[in-house]
């Protein structure tokens, strides 16, 4: 019986756009529109319905993330063990129900569970996915694969605040809440139709020497090693991320350019999908550092030019330099944790990878929150495009330091079974 063909693009490159990961992509766009929507909504909504206060605010906003902390490593622990496919759609039907528990949660209180429960469902769902397109894309496509399917996020960076918050402002947070569950529901119906790849087994590994036995062994199968350091430069640049998705919302009125904040997120978008195809293949072609460097700088002056703007110009300004930052940071960077872990490892990887960004993303609104009480906004930003240029140190440190190292492209993949 003849073996089949990999089916290949023009050029005799490998498919990137192939059906489940086409599936993949837009399940992730759907659930990536109400994460985005909420992250921008549930600050100036916590302020204006339940009388909540900057740091409150920021806690209702961040505390998502926290939720997503609390799943991420057992998600990743045991995404081959469960099967990838069994734990989205899981995942996406929990999101169906915490999204309906929004319409109940008139206190604060009860709006802050909601919102951990939420995150718990995403944090599933999110790391299941994410360490499953890995495996749909070719090994030597896997950056531009990465930054496409990213793309998803990043449209949904731009349509998120372009419903949420005219829907908020407008018909009112019941109409938004259904909203939320709608695309949910549309996420969990194409989630069905999906097929994930599962890696085949490991080979038997040698018996490990006795000195690692000390190592704790549940805390090394939850997480993976080799991906904390480079992670921790997530875990800064994350930080930076939330200040801008938290308070864009009501740090744009406080300069009297309310109608601006739908505006710098489209802007944003569009400059990430513009640019992020090209920063896909330069780094498969160039190495790591090629990007890593000219991102985070780029960030730290998204963040200077942000904290400067007094006009509606200087601030869309600041949008386009985040794309160059995050927007790409983002997507290499994921590229970069997978490589880094053995193969058979790579949901856990994945796992660790979102776990600092978590951390980043979760702690800084709440702290944050406290400096914008104590500082003010522009202040705030200011600090944070410092404290960026902390990273850039950060990531010389951990995987920088050697010119143009490259952590692609990679060898074939072995074969893996598909799981149903």
């Amino acid at each position: 019986m003849p073996t089949p063909r990999t089916p290949r693009a023009r050029g005799g490159q490998p498919p990137i756009w192939t059906r489940d990961f086409t599936l993949a992509t837009s399940t992730n766009l759907l659930l990536a529109m109400v994460f985005m929507a909420s992250i921008v909504t549930m600050a100036p909504y916590a302020v204006r319905e339940l009388g909540a206060t900057e740091p409150q605010a920021g806690a209702v906003a961040s505390i998502f993330v926290v939720g997503a902390l609390l799943t991420r490593p057992f998600a990743g622990r045991y995404l081959d063990v469960l099967g990838r496919r069994r734990i989205v759609v899981v995942g996406i039907g929990l999101q169906v129900g915490a999204l309906a528990l929004y319409f109940l949660a008139d206190t604060l209180a009860l709006l802050l569970v909601v919102r951990v429960l939420h995150g718990m469902a995403f944090g599933l769902v999110n790391t299941a996915m994410a360490a499953s397109v890995i495996s749909l894309l070719p090994p030597r496509r896997r950056s531009e694969g990465t930054g496409y399917f990213g793309m998803s996020g990043v449209i949904a960076g731009a349509v998120g605040p372009l419903y949420g918050v005219p829907v908020l402002m407008g018909p009112g947070p019941q109409v938004l809440f259904a909203v939320f569950t709608g695309l949910a529901v549309l996420a969990f119906s194409l989630s069905l139709l999906l097929r994930l790849p599962s890696p085949a087994a490991p080979a038997p590994r040698p018996r490990p020497r006795a000195r690692r036995r000390s190592v704790g062994p549940v805390l090394r199968s939850l997480l993976e090693p080799t991906v904390i350091p480079v992670a921790s430069v997530m875990l800064v640049a994350g930080a930076a991320f939330s200040s801008v998705i938290t308070y864009m919302s009501l740090y744009t009125p406080s300069l009297g350019m309310e109608e601006m904040t739908t505006v710098f997120f489209v802007v944003y978008s569009a400059s990430v999908l513009l640019v992020r195809p090209f920063a896909g293949r330069l780094h498969d072609s160039r190495g790591d550092n090629t990007i890593i460097y000219p991102s985070l700088l780029s960030l730290a002056v998204a963040l200077a030019v942000i904290s400067v703007a007094r006009t509606p110009a200087v601030l869309l300004l600041g949008a386009v330099f985040l794309a160059l930052g995050f927007g790409t940071l983002m997507s290499s960077m994921q590229a970069i944790a997978v490589t880094l872990a053995p193969r058979d490892r790579v949901g856990v990887a994945t796992a660790t990878f979102f776990l600092m960004l978590d951390i980043g993303t979760g702690l800084g609104p709440i702290l944050l929150g406290f400096a914008v009480a104590y500082l003010g906004y522009s202040p705030m930003y200011l600090v944070m495009a410092a404290i960026t240029l902390v990273a850039v140190g950060l990531y010389y440190l951990t995987h920088g330091g050697t010119p143009n190292r490259r952590s692609g492209p990679l060898p074939d993949d072995p074969p893996e079974v598909t799981d149903q």
